[in-house]
């Protein structure tokens, strides 16, 4: 197993949405894969200002929820590619393979963040013979709606009942 010591302190990263990104220096076949919490142009353009040699193609980018545990995943996945720090020598397969790994990365977080990745309330299952057109489904999440609105009122009457000097913001006008 390879272990690689960043040269910098990422701990400001530590559990923090952000980018995940693959670079290639033109005219050869090394990749930088590396994160940023700004957006991925302006990391894009800072590096191809002043940090590289070679004239740089974005490749791929992809939002994830934990930028750092993300990037050390793909690290630690590629690290027998490793040249230097957070560049890779990779040929077309690979590349195909580390661009892969991004669409699951991708998909996790879409996933993590979906409707259907919600919790799922378990109702018993009823019908309405009487009424035939009426499709549970539609009662299941009419329920789900009312308790919604039902939480939403009861907090905003808990926030507008609570005294204010329970309250933190009292420690401002200090």
């Amino acid at each position: 197993m390879h272990y690689y010591k960043k040269s910098f302190d990422d701990s400001v990263y530590r559990n923090k949405p952000g980018f995940l990104y693959v670079i290639q220096a033109k005219g050869n076949n090394r990749y930088k894969i590396g994160l940023t919490t700004r957006s991925v142009e302006q990391r894009f353009a800072e590096l191809n200002g002043s940090q590289s040699p070679y004239s740089l193609a974005l490749i791929e980018s992809a939002a994830v929820d934990n930028v750092t545990e993300s990037e050390e995943h793909l690290h630690q996945k590629f690290a027998s590619f490793r040249i230097h720090g957070e560049w890779f020598e990779f040929n077309k397969k690979q590349v195909t393979a580390a661009l892969k790994e991004f669409d699951i990365l991708r998909n996790e977080e879409a996933k993590r963040f979906s409707f259907y990745s919600l919790p799922t309330i378990n109702f018993p299952e009823f019908s309405f013979p009487q009424f035939p057109q009426v499709n549970p489904q539609f009662v299941r999440l009419l329920i789900a709606a009312i308790s919604a609105t039902w939480l939403t009122i009861s907090i905003n009457r808990y926030v507008a009942t609570t005294p204010e000097e329970s309250s933190p913001s009292h420690l401002d006008k200090r």
